[in-house]
């Protein structure tokens, strides 16, 4: 089950629900590989599906989650390439 924060004064619902899925995912609370279900987690936060939609858009171009149409969204898994560049940048 996911971990939920609460919501920050002023922050937007996409804000929340982008703060709060990318943590989950960081954490590996929404493991790799995880199906990424927009109503459940609209539910979970207490936010439409619109903020829900949007923040997994946002993910999707960070490459955290993969989008497949007509089969839902999936968490992406962990790529070594982006770790071992992150690793150098940080060296």
């Amino acid at each position: 089950m996911i971990q939920i924060r609460e919501r920050m004064a002023g922050e937007t619902a996409k804000a929340y629900a982008l703060r709060e899925i990318t943590e989950n995912i960081i954490n590996l609370e929404l493991k790799p590989g995880a199906l990424v279900s927009e109503n459940e987690l609209a539910k979970a936060l207490g936010v439409s599906r619109t903020p829900i939609r949007e923040a997994i858009q946002e993910l999707q171009k960070s490459q955290l989650i993969e989008v497949f149409p007509q089969r839902g969204s999936y968490v992406a898994g962990i790529s070594f390439d982006i770790v071992e560049e992150a690793a150098f940048l940080r060296r």
